[in-house]
């Protein structure tokens, strides 16, 4: 699973950089979901989705028993 993840982050983070600026300012192709307005938008809310997740795995972590990964 991490592989997979690894590789899926190195293409979007890839594909990212390809865009341009009037992409990055055109509409999400799906709408956006009624609240993420442009493609840079949503590489934004992409990134903190992550940062979201890591979050809740940290006092899962800490139940486990598990020692801090911030320090």
């Amino acid at each position: 699973v991490r592989a997979y993840w690894t590789a899926a982050h190195a293409a979007f983070i890839a594909h990212a950089r390809t865009l341009t600026d009037a992409q990055l300012a055109a509409p999400c192709d799906n709408g956006g979901g009624g609240f993420i307005p442009h493609r840079a938008e949503a590489i934004l809310a992409l990134a903190w989705h992550d940062g979201y997740h890591q979050g809740q795995l940290a006092p899962l972590r800490r139940l486990a028993g598990a020692p801090s990964l911030m320090g």
